[in-house]
């Protein structure tokens, strides 16, 4: 039981930072077009 926990938390961790990364990165994406403009 203690490993299913484990992998579940591991398996958060990786998609919450999966979800960081690509909202950072729209987020830089957007900025720049808006102040090339």
């Amino acid at each position: 039981a203690n490993t299913d926990i484990h992998a579940g938390i591991t398996t958060a961790v990786i998609v919450n930072t999966a979800i960081v990364v690509v909202g950072t990165l729209t987020t830089a994406l957007f900025l720049r077009t808006e102040q090339s403009r």
